[in-house]
């Protein structure tokens, strides 16, 4: 339990593998935070898990075209131990885009 931190640039594969949360852990809290506006068409983020790609945080809880912190309380609770990912689109044409993840964990 407890914060874990994943920096992240437009250009990672994805999706980006960040964290396997143990079984019985609940996922309190998600901040997202974009430290360089992603420049492409439209881009999107999503963090969740391999069955379910937006359930800590969906492409409308963001938006990377803008710097600026965007959090969320999924209160998510996995019944077995679970990959949680983040799903990067950068849009078209994109040459750039960061950002910072906070998840808060707690049994």
């Amino acid at each position: 339990s407890g914060v874990q931190f994943f920096a992240f640039e437009w250009n990672n594969a994805t999706p980006l593998d960040l964290v396997t949360i143990p079984a019985e852990m609940y996922v309190l809290s998600c901040e997202l935070v974009i430290t360089e506006a992603f420049n492409g068409v439209s881009p999107t983020l999503k963090i969740g898990s391999v069955a379910d790609d937006d359930e800590i945080m969906a492409a409308t809880d963001n938006d990377p075209a803008v710097e600026a912190a965007f959090s969320v309380n999924p209160q998510v609770v996995y019944g077995s131990d679970t990959l949680i990912r983040l799903k990067i689109a950068p849009g078209a044409g994109a040459t750039q885009g960061s950002g910072v993840i906070t998840l808060l964990v707690q049994s």
